[in-house]
């Protein structure tokens, strides 16, 4: 099941929208989280690399990403959770950063093998 996370947003400063942002999330964990055909949570999408270009803001967004780990597997402790990005380039930030997450998924489009 997926969930997006905005890629506009000050991962760094904007507390007030980090905070709405985690409430929305908790809402929707909730309402699907007993759902037959749950797998696993997809949190984010290409935030990292793809919303984030300075340093400071990546480091944040994966700060926030530990967070909303560690929120969901408290509401469901049953089902893993996913961040995906666009090849390996974010890897790093989730590594230091968000040791909560279970699965770091690929997303690989048509001949691009510049995202290996």
């Amino acid at each position: 099941m997926g969930y997006w996370l905005p890629v506009d947003v000050d991962y760094l400063k904007d507390n007030y929208t980090k905070e709405a942002l985690l409430e929305r999330l908790k809402e929707y964990i909730n309402t699907y989280k007993e759902h037959p055909a749950l797998l696993a949570w997809n949190i984010g999408n290409e935030v990292i690399i793809i919303g984030k270009k300075d340093e400071e803001g990546r480091i944040a967004f994966a700060k926030f990403l530990e967070r909303v780990c560690q929120e969901v597997k408290k509401i469901d402790p049953n089902h893993p959770v996913v961040y995906a990005a666009a090849g390996h380039t974010a890897l790093i930030y989730v590594k230091d950063y968000a040791p909560s997450l279970d699965i770091y998924g690929f997303n690989f489009y048509g001949g691009d093998a510049g995202c290996l």
